[in-house]
């Protein structure tokens, strides 16, 4: 196959029918999905991605791990000179998080700034068991809310709030 074709090339070559050689169509498209692979991994899962600001995002990134269950994404890590996490992301079902320290983006809600985040999960019993033997602070205890709803909230080690959730089948007062 010949190197000097991106992307677009690729995605021609594979939606043109007859105009490619046979030969060259079985590695285009190899290449075309490695490719988007590694976009796929590199770009965040939603539109609106919450970051978070903490006065330690190492042990913020520990904490979140073990008791909310989410995964750092490695290559969304950054380090100043000094190796101090500058920027990092976690991720959860698909919902991603990203955080770093205080800078001229935000100040830690330990001094008063803060936001509620809502992630929404699989199965929030099991995660709700997890996070209140990990020691979370529990806001919220496990509830089916009104709109439709199972949820809790917990508050992390710097103060941040978290609603965690999953749609139930029946809302309260539901059909």
């Amino acid at each position: 196959m010949n190197n000097e074709l991106d992307v677009m090339e690729l995605t021609g070559l594979l939606a043109r029918d007859g105009e490619a050689d046979p030969a060259a169509i079985p590695d285009a498209r190899k290449e075309l999905m490695m490719t988007i692979q590694q976009e796929d991994q590199r770009a965040p899962s939603a539109r609106i991605v919450p970051y978070l600001i903490y006065d330690d995002p190492a042990r913020a990134i520990d904490w979140l791990v073990r008791v909310f269950a989410f995964a750092e994404r490695e290559e969304g890590r950054m380090l100043d000179d000094g190796g101090v996490i500058q920027h990092a992301e976690l991720e959860l079902d698909g919902a991603v998080v990203m955080m770093g320290p205080p800078s001229v983006h935000g100040d830690s809600p330990s001094r008063g700034v803060s936001a509620m985040l809502d992630v929404t999960v699989d199965d929030v019993d099991t995660h709700y068991r997890r996070a209140r033997r990990a020691g979370a602070e529990i806001a919220i205890d496990l509830e089916d809310a009104p709109w439709g709803m199972r949820r809790y909230q917990a508050r992390d080690l710097e103060g941040h709030q978290w609603q965690f959730s999953q749609p139930i089948a029946h809302p309260i007062g539901g059909v």
